[in-house]
């Protein structure tokens, strides 16, 4: 029954109680009259229930009568009930605003992850192309200088025939190093017999450490080898990456870049070539970077950051690299 006929309802109700009631007094019995009576009246009270049900739902749940209509101001008459509603708009559009945001950050973010990807992949192209374009005698003056830019000091060349199984001798930490440069195809390989060369150069004069430097890679009893006399092992992979991350592009080293938080829009920093692949934002969300440790070349550790494969070969693991600016691990106290 609509609210709005309540009230004529409720009149027709009570009249026609009377006179139902007056009528079956005097034409039935005086039992059948009350049952009768007293069903009209259930039907009248429960119009005027409706009637009074009306009259509360007017009162908003501040008490003020009609609190929820629209008063001639254009707002709700209760002052409570409109400061609610705007509040509830404000956190609508505060949320909508957020949303929005959230929409250009996680564009931002992605556009920041492609260019990442795209910068490491032209680096690792410069830096391959670079150094396999080069004779071996160029190989040996380019990582004579680059030595020289990561800290290496007194770097010198032997000659190019007759080096007596080195090719660069030069300091790193007060200590002397004995290096070896080999430049060859990628797919070639270093065996145990060029590794026993230097590190008979190395006891000859009484030098403790060597590194072998090479663009292929080597076999496992050349890392074995070199495990025994203290020779650090850098191949194709390692160097290439090494040398990446001091590629210039736009004027800068290929050491870090930035990622934008999807969340909150704060820029949060990687390493191109480390071996942290996420990390929190200032504001606590957590941020993938542009690579992982598949991207990163990052291998089981084995043999002094090596690991065996089913080719008989094995590959240096990233993880057990050193800080960005040195390309070698310190052999003291192994």
């Amino acid at each position: 029954m609509k609210r709005k006929d309540s009230s004529l309802v409720l009149y027709i109700g009570l009249i026609g109680a009377i006179a139902a009631m007056h009528f079956l007094s005097t034409s039935f019995n005086s039992a059948l009259a009350g049952i009768i009576s007293f069903l009209l009246v259930i039907i009248a009270a429960v119009c005027i229930q409706e009637r009074i049900n009306e009259h509360q739902d007017r009162i908003c749940k501040h008490g003020v009568y009609n609190g929820r209509t629209i008063g001639e101001d254009g707002k709700l008459r209760c002052h409570s009930c409109q400061q609610e509603k705007d509040e509830q708009q404000k956190k609508w559009e505060e949320e909508k605003r957020i949303a929005e945001y959230k929409k250009q950050w996680k564009m931002q973010y992605e556009e920041s992850i492609m260019k990442a990807r795209e910068n490491r992949q032209i680096g690792l192209s410069i830096s391959e192309n670079s150094i396999m374009n080069l004779t071996p005698y160029e190989f040996e003056e380019y990582i004579a200088e680059y030595l020289k830019k990561i800290g290496f000091e007194d770097v010198s060349k032997t000659p190019f025939i007759n080096d007596g199984g080195k090719d660069i001798v030069c300091k790193y930490r007060n200590q002397i190093y004995y290096v070896e440069c080999k430049h060859y195809k990628k797919n070639a390989s270093i065996g145990r017999p060029m590794i026993q060369k230097l590190g008979g150069a190395m006891a000859a004069n009484n030098i403790s450490n060597g590194i072998f430097i090479t663009t292929c890679r080597f076999t496992k009893e050349a890392v074995f080898e070199a495990e025994s006399l203290h020779i650090q092992l850098v191949d194709g992979e390692r160097l290439f990456n090494s040398i990446a991350r001091h590629c210039s592009l736009d004027g800068n080293e290929l050491r870090t870049y930035s990622v934008i938080c999807p969340e909150c829009g704060e820029p949060v920093e990687f390493e191109y070539f480390g071996s942290v692949y996420s990390k929190d934002c200032k504001n606590g969300h957590h941020v993938a970077g542009a690579f992982n440790q598949y991207d990163t070349n990052t291998r089981a550790k084995s043999h002094r950051g090596y690991h065996r494969y089913n080719d008989g070969y094995v590959r240096y693991d990233r993880d057990s690299d050193v800080p960005d600016d040195e390309l070698i691990q310190q052999t003291q106290g192994d």
